[in-house]
């Protein structure tokens, strides 16, 4: 039972920092993606 929990607990945390990843990835790009559009405007 303790095996099963933890095995659940560590691919629970594997999909969580996978998303965190995508999460900053995602927002570093809207970030550059807004100081490229700045830059074009100015």
């Amino acid at each position: 039972m303790r095996i099963v929990l933890a095995a659940s607990t560590v691919s629970n945390g594997a999909e969580m920092a996978t998303a965190d990843i995508a999460d900053n990835i995602n927002n570093l790009a809207n970030l550059v993606i807004a100081i490229l559009l700045n830059t074009n405007l100015s």
